[in-house]
């Protein structure tokens, strides 16, 4: 804790971090002998919670904030949690909200000696926007399950509004597991794994598009008058620079 090379942050009269992530035991014994240590004391602090084991990739999740973020933006002090990835990181900014103000009087020692100006320039904090978003939660979970054990993905879009009904990419993952005490263990696993749950293949993956794409070029052949409802052309199941038999 004092080593200024791993904790650079150090000082003996500000508070530093002993133990992060308590699970239920750890925090009653603790509760039991916290008399015996004075100084030392357990603070609260918000996790994310998950009512469903799916959307893992679309969500993403969060963790501790690094220092390039640090230097990068003000806002972030060491130990707050910054989105990583997916919903997470692209709205960080919305789902952050705003840190709240507390101007104390302090000791030579650090030791607080009450508000600064009985409070006149301490600020409540704000909480982060809710978001909403056009995720069918049943459509998203079925999808899942007829994905287990593939690679791939699927995505199903409201055609009248454009609005994402169902991104499913496989593998996947809770995102549950994601936080908590069990995040760094759990999120190795997911690196190592040699099937990429981490990838979002929805929307990082490259994939040639095949048949899929003809419609849409059918369409824009139609528009612009090079082809008519009448023209044909044939298939034989093969492209010829590939070996296929020419059309």
């Amino acid at each position: 804790m004092k080593d200024r090379r791993k904790n650079p942050g150090y000082s003996s009269y500000t508070p530093q971090l002993f133990m992060s992530q308590l699970d239920v035991e750890e925090y009653g014994l603790l509760q039991e002998k916290l008399y015996k240590f004075p100084g030392i004391y357990i603070q609260n602090r918000t996790e994310r919670q998950y009512k469903y084991p799916n959307m893992g990739l679309i969500l993403g999740y969060v963790g501790i904030v690094d220092k390039n973020k640090m230097d990068a933006d003000p806002y972030y002090t060491r130990t707050d949690y910054v989105g990583k990835s997916g919903i997470e990181l692209s709205h960080e900014e919305d789902l952050r909200g705003e840190k709240g103000v507390e101007v104390l009087l302090r000791d030579a020692h650090g030791r607080v000696q009450g508000k600064y100006r009985d409070g006149e320039f301490d600020k409540s904090p704000v909480s982060g926007r809710d978001l909403t978003l056009a995720i069918d939660i049943n459509l998203q979970a079925y999808g899942e399950y007829l994905m287990q054990n593939k690679i791939g993905s699927i995505i199903m879009i409201e055609p009248k509004t454009g609005e994402i009904l169902c991104m499913v990419a496989a593998p996947s993952y809770d995102p549950s597991i994601l936080t908590g005490k069990n995040f760094s263990q759990n999120y190795l696993q997911l690196e190592q794994d040699p099937y990429k749950p981490l990838i979002n293949r929805a929307v990082s993956g490259l994939y040639p598009p095949g048949s899929t794409f003809k419609p849409s070029q059918g369409l824009i052949f139609l528009e612009e008058g090079i082809i008519t409802p009448d023209t044909r052309y044939s298939c034989f199941g093969g492209y010829p620079p590939l070996g296929g038999r020419p059309a």
